[in-house]
């Protein structure tokens, strides 16, 4: 006997969807794709119900996607907010099984080439067992194009890069029983221009083909583009406190400035708030300074507290003369006062410190924010260093996840024909310095966005950009 089934269409905020169209659609253009999609796959999904399904809902928080659904006469789960994709399905899934719903088909709103046939091919996969997973795949097999999961809260639900493998993982570690369906159509979601290439490769009229047509998207997809580079300021994030949710702000501010977080983006988020959040801020009012503090500030007409505060943070002082520390942090870097900073950090007589491990920052900012927004991001957290024989500071990667902050081309041949053997790119600091220029000292950036950029494979730490004692020449 077939369980009561309910097909999930999660539908985000049209007002801010689809940044990485931006190079072929405005705004305007990409809310009206937004919405036209979603009447497509409910199209597609409205002729099952009744004889493959028991009810179509649809979730959102948008209210002319909201509009839609109910002119085609499905049920409507409002939200007052959404926080991610994952945790919209997750909600409007708890909230069917409490209606007695023993089973969901989850299909997401952007895949307009979808047919009634493709829902019939992933329901007839799903067989008899009270607990099981059926997936349909994207077209790279990395992501997960609709999941049909019984009971409707069996799995947690993953969303944006490699969230099938997570799926997957998930079912199997439950000991419970999955399958795959590959269903072309299924497996084209609409993110990326290509997308919208393999989209309109399929036969057939749809809305959405149409509006394609209107907004000449066809023939701006026949011209070649040049591979780009954005940098884009993240304004807007509040003063930051300790114990605030940073992944949460940040994710609030991509969706505010139109862009959302899209999996291969690199977030460069500055030190200071990262320090501010953890708690890494210091009142001097409590600090006792140390005889030597006491004597290097009176030389030079400098806070003993501050100078205390500075030896305490430090590894070891590779030089003080001037008024000017220059140390070892406990990290390994080496740069002016270990790190400690008193600029832009609210209320008299309180510095900041750098996190305790600014590498550990971003992994977990990393794993927050695709937990919140369904994209594998890699996070730089960056502090602004000097560097020796040049004059001006420069921002450079402290904490790195996601990504390998190094790039060798050694046994590479340059285009001369001659073999590279020592040739490193420090990446993570050159993304770092290219959002340091929208950061700045006063503008309130605290965290930029990257977007364009080919992600180097493997998952390193800022400790690897700091150069061992045996090859330090200058030690």
């Amino acid at each position: 006997m077939r369980p009561s089934t309910a097909i999930l269409i999660p539908v985000k905020s049209t007002v801010r969807a689809k940044g990485r169209l931006g190079s072929l659609l405005d705004p305007e253009a990409r809310r009206q794709l937004s919405l036209t999609m979603l009447e497509d796959v409910l199209a597609a999904a409205t002729p099952a119900v009744g004889s493959l399904v028991d009810v179509l809902v649809v979730a959102t928080s948008d209210p002319e996607a909201l509009g839609i659904a109910r002119s085609r006469g499905a049920t409507v789960l409002p939200e007052r907010e959404q926080r991610s994709e994952s945790h919209s399905v997750d909600a409007a899934s708890a909230t069917l099984a409490g209606r007695g719903v023993e089973a969901v088909l989850t299909i997401p709103a952007d895949i307009p080439a979808i047919r009634t046939e493709d829902v019939a091919a992933v329901l007839s996969a799903t067989g008899e067992p009270e607990r099981a997973v059926v997936m349909a795949p994207s077209r790279d097999d990395r992501g997960t194009n609709a999941i049909w999961r019984r009971p409707p809260q069996v799995i947690p639900s993953r969303f944006g890069f490699d969230s099938f493998r997570k799926h997957q993982a998930e079912t199997e570690a439950r000991g419970l029983g999955w399958a795959a369906v590959r269903v072309p159509r299924l497996a084209v979601d609409i993110d990326e221009p290509e997308d919208l290439a393999a989209f309109l490769a399929f036969p057939g009229e749809t809305r959405t083909r149409a509006l394609l047509e209107r907004l000449g998207v066809m023939e701006r997809l026949t011209v070649p583009r040049n591979p780009g580079l954005s940098v884009v300021g993240l304004p807007g994030i509040p003063e930051v406190a300790e114990g605030d949710d940073l992944a949460r702000l940040i994710a609030e501010a991509a969706e505010r400035g139109g862009t959302g977080l899209a999996a291969g983006d690199v977030l460069v988020i500055a030190q200071k708030i990262v320090s501010k959040a953890e708690g890494r801020v210091v009142s001097l009012k409590d600090i006792v300074p140390s005889g030597l503090a006491r004597e290097f500030a009176q030389t030079w007409g400098k806070d003993p507290r501050f100078v205390e505060v500075v030896l305490q943070e430090s590894r070891r002082t590779v030089r003080m003369d001037r008024g000017v520390i220059i140390a070892e942090t406990t990290h390994g870097f080496i740069c002016a006062n270990a790190g400690v900073d008193a600029s832009n950090v609210p209320g008299e007589d309180r510095i900041s410190l750098l996190p305790v491990d600014p590498d550990g920052s971003a992994m977990r900012l990393c794993k927050t924010l695709e937990d919140r927004c369904g994209a594998q991001v890699a996070v730089i957290v960056s502090d602004t260093f000097g560097r020796p024989w040049r004059e001006g500071l420069t921002n450079v990667a402290i904490g790195v996840a996601g990504l390998s902050p190094l790039v060798s081309y050694v046994g590479q041949q340059d285009p001369h024909g001659h073999t590279l053997r020592v040739t490193e790119l420090a990446v993570a600091d050159e993304l770092a310095a290219a959002a340091g220029l929208l950061m700045g000292k006063l503008e309130r950036i605290p965290a930029v966005l990257i977007r364009g950029y080919r992600v180097p494979p493997g998952d390193g730490r800022a400790r690897s950009l700091v150069r061992s004692p045996e090859r330090d020449l200058f030690r």
